[in-house]
């Protein structure tokens, strides 16, 4: 399958129904399929965009597992694709991330 930006926004839907029905196993796996298809892409916002989005989710769901190295590094991507795609809301939530880990980085927890 051709990797597109509807595939792959259809994925990140799906990755967040599954995340509220509990499902984050399916979540996950469409994550990484959304990733897969996107960094296959040509460079533009809205790749980033969706870039960024997907690398925030994996990087709450990598820290719910206790995965702090794969958290943080998913975080820093979703941080850098929000910063170039220049979505607000996505910039926004992406720094909103980073303040809260920064906050528990300092605070030892």
């Amino acid at each position: 399958m051709k990797p597109s930006l509807s595939a792959a926004a259809d994925a990140v839907q799906s990755a967040e129904q599954a995340l509220a029905a509990g499902q984050t196993g399916r979540a996950r796996s469409q994550l990484d399929r959304a990733l897969s298809g996107l960094l296959r892409l040509q460079p533009s916002a809205p790749r980033d965009t969706l870039l960024a989005q997907v690398h925030l989710r994996l990087h709450l769901l990598t820290q719910l597992d206790g995965q702090r190295g794969r958290s943080e590094q998913h975080l820093r991507w979703g941080v850098s694709y929000a910063r170039t795609a220049g979505n607000g809301p996505v910039r926004t939530l992406a720094q909103r991330l980073w303040n809260d880990w920064q906050a528990a980085r300092t605070s030892g927890a």
